[in-house]
């Protein structure tokens, strides 16, 4: 085993991406929020818990960026800005996520976006739509991705997405401020995604176009490829989104051990292992030929078939029952695809010295 990450037939599998959910604590008070977020939350990461998790990351080459986000990162203030310096210290530049609350207007934003950029700040990603604008003005998303563009920041604005959401991208498209940042945006780094709202409680049921409901066969490429932290400074082993609604993909505590033995351990759990080579809605599929009496509902994300597999303990009897007789093609499945991933990040890195 590599002291660096996953050794497979000598190929290592390390994470390529770093991500620290700084604060549960939130601006806005969303329905339905991934990190179930709100004003009232009060877990936030020390800027001290911050510097150890980078210093612990920072060997790591194959991670060449950190994702800040929440709740809402920018509460974190004068913390955020050293947090982003020293990643950019450790050679990891940033990312943040936010709501867009803080906007002050389009020059006092380009000032503080552009004092980021000089501490390592590479992209902002904002979000915006139904839920989101019953706390947040669209116009400070929109003077944000301005200032941000004008400064030579790239920019990505998520929009939520239901059947019958009220704001879309065709409304954010006909914005003024927007087409003036189109207008004067010539290297077009401002880009859009509609990404879907959901539910990861049965309190809500959103209804969607048909088209939104997804049908990935695809294994979950967030296992094994990243290594993040929340407020209460737990290590998780995928992005995070459903962390409070699946604890088996905590991996252990910052401090407790070494961060890379902690994401190595991970190598023999089965259900990573399946979830990383098939994918959650091919892990329904088999448990449904299993039990056939089990009717599975529809997702429009796969995070959310993650937390239902996890949150239902018929399916988890079901695999717990079966699961031995596809153990030996899974396994094979997983080292098969380490060991591509692997062979094809080699070829590209050597084309990249060729040119």
């Amino acid at each position: 085993m590599s002291i660096n990450g996953l050794t497979v037939d000598g190929v290592i599998l390390e994470p390529e991406s770093a991500a620290i959910i700084t604060t549960y604590k939130c601006t806005a008070r969303c329905k339905d929020c991934c990190f179930d977020c709100s004003p009232k939350e009060k877990e936030m990461l020390t800027i001290d818990e911050i510097k150890k998790f980078i210093d612990e990351i920072a060997p790591l080459k194959s991670i060449k960026s950190v994702v800040w986000t929440g709740g809402e990162c920018s509460i974190l203030g004068k913390k955020l800005e050293e947090g982003i310096a020293y990643a950019k210290s450790k050679g990891k530049i940033s990312r943040i996520v936010s709501n867009g609350s803080w906007s002050s207007g389009v020059e006092k934003d380009k000032i503080y976006l552009n004092e980021l950029k000089s501490k390592g700040l590479a992209e902002i990603n904002l979000s915006t739509g139904d839920n989101h604008q019953q706390f947040i003005p669209i116009e400070k998303v929109l003077t944000i991705a301005q200032a941000a563009v004008s400064v030579g920041l790239r920019v990505l604005i998520s929009v939520e997405k239901t059947k019958f959401s009220k704001f879309s991208i065709e409304n954010l498209k006909e914005h003024p401020i927007y087409k003036k940042i189109k207008r004067d945006d010539k290297d077009t780094s401002l880009s859009l995604l509609s990404a879907a709202w959901v539910s990861f409680n049965s309190g809500s049921n959103y209804e969607y176009d048909e088209e939104a409901f997804i049908e990935k066969r695809e294994g979950c490429d967030s296992l094994y490829n990243t290594i993040a932290i929340n407020p209460e400074k737990k290590l998780l082993a995928c992005c995070g989104i459903t962390i409070r609604y699946i604890p088996e993909m905590e991996i252990g505590i910052l401090g407790e051990k070494p961060i890379i033995d902690m994401y190595n351990v991970q190598k023999s759990d089965f259900m990573k292992q399946w979830i990383f080579t098939e994918g959650p809605i091919n892990i329904l599929r088999q448990v449904v030929e299993w039990e056939d009496t089990i009717e599975i509902p529809k997702f429009v994300h796969p995070c959310q078939a993650c937390a239902y597999i996890y949150q239902t303990p018929e399916i988890i009897e079901v695999i717990e029952k079966n699961y031995h007789t596809i153990i030996e093609r899974i396994t094979v499945k997983f080292y098969q695809k380490i060991s591509f991933k692997g062979t094809f990040e080699k070829k590209l890195k050597a084309k990249a010295i060729q040119k």
